[in-house]
């Protein structure tokens, strides 16, 4: 299918029905042999089966495929790529300046939520062709997951949904039953769509109906990271791809449409372009066969630094902070840690002292954000997470 769109790809279509032009030209990527004529099918290792290094990951072979491919930190280059105009990106030489820039920022728009569909479902069907012995690896969630869906040493992080998610869940489920004008009113493109599965209802970060802020904070995923290699990862995109078809066919589009084909392999070809980058960098580390404390005597490990964090707890303080972006302090008294303050990239907006909040993001140092000295100053910490997802519990 990938074939019978090139032509309109090297002819610099732009992709104006799916959301707003959103190709770049032709010449300035290349175009790797898998991103016209898919992945060759790989053969598990292990005849019916292979073990896990742990119950949450992939089979043990699909891991080495994606750390020989650098996909993992090529995803996640993407992923800091667009956040290059939120505040951080001068302190990400890696990810930003290095490739054509994404027409809007995460969360800006329709244009990064079809980027947002795009890039996932370009990933996803790639690695069903690769693994096609792991269907199953791949499939979708039948609804939004509860605690018993999840692998059992995730089920202790798993909390339950906010109602906001439980809404937004809803109207998933509910999409192929609402009258088509009713679907175009909420979301009038694809793009809008996206963004709304990404992003939520509110404008310029994850609010608290993000389906895919929920999925990221919820049981310690770290989807935004190098961890393509997690089960429920997939399991998640799946569920949201496949709301995206439901979305399509509603339309009376179909998935070997030329327009999707030609934007799939323009994802193809970033994620590529992406992982000949990542390879020098050296991103795809082992990780420790002991677990990094991320607490020491109540206070962030230093040897914490760029761990994925999911926390719990309760607003004591807000404050502004560097670059107009706001500092929130929650108490922590449920993992006996002392208090810990966190900002975002996206504007932290409905936040009240007593709030409980659920986050998830990376422990950072206060002088990585704001090399003056003055935020570590002010917070009193050397260290604060920079959260990716924020949601609140009542």
């Amino acid at each position: 299918m990938r074939l019978k769109a090139l032509g309109l790809l090297l002819a610099g279509v732009l992709l104006l029905g799916l959301g707003g032009p959103v190709a770049w030209a032709e010449a300035e990527l290349p175009l790797p042999a898998e991103c016209s004529g898919g992945f060759a099918p790989q053969a598990p290792a292990v005849a019916g089966g292979a073990s896990r290094r742990a119950a949450g990951d992939l089979p043990a072979e699909v891991s080495r495929w994606l750390a020989e491919r650098h996909w993992s930190a090529a995803y996640a280059l993407w992923q800091r790529a667009r956040r290059c105009q939120s505040g951080f990106g001068a302190l990400d030489p890696d990810a930003c300046g290095q490739l054509p820039a994404p027409a809007e920022d995460i969360c800006q728009g329709p244009q990064d939520g079809l980027a947002f569909l795009a890039m996932h479902r370009h990933l996803l069907h790639s690695l069903r062709a690769a693994w096609p012995s792991y269907l199953d690896e791949w499939a979708s969630w039948r609804r939004l997951p509860e605690r018993s869906d999840y692998p059992a040493d995730l089920q202790n992080a798993f909390t339950p949904w906010p109602s906001a998610v439980l809404r937004a869940a809803q109207l998933v489920d509910s999409l192929r039953s609402m009258p088509r004008a009713q679907m175009l009113a909420r979301w009038p493109t694809e793009g809008a769509f996206g963004q709304w599965l990404q992003c939520g209802t509110t404008a310029g970060g994850m609010a608290a109906d993000s389906l895919y802020g929920a999925l990221l904070a919820n049981a310690g995923l770290d989807l935004a990271s190098q961890r393509l290699d997690s089960r429920l990862l997939w399991r998640h995109q799946a569920w949201l791809d496949r709301a995206w078809d439901v979305y399509r066919a509603k339309l009376g589009q179909t998935p070997d449409d030329p327009q999707l084909q030609a934007l799939l392999i323009q994802q193809c070809q970033l994620h590529s372009a992406w992982a000949q980058r990542a390879g020098p960098l050296n991103r795809q580390e082992p990780r420790p066969h002991a677990p990094v404390p991320l607490f020491e005597q109540g206070a962030p490990s230093p040897k914490g630094v760029g761990a994925w964090l999911s926390l719990s707890g309760e607003v004591t303080a807000l404050s502004s902070g560097p670059g107009g972006k706001w500092l929130v302090k929650l108490d922590l008294h449920l993992l006996a840690a002392k208090p810990l303050w966190f900002t975002s990239y996206a504007p932290l907006v409905g936040i009240q002292p007593g709030d409980r909040l659920r986050i998830a993001g990376q422990l950072q140092p206060a002088n990585k954000l704001d090399p003056s000295g003055q935020l570590a100053a002010q917070i009193q910490q050397t260290h604060l997470v920079l959260a990716e997802a924020v949601q609140h519990l009542r």
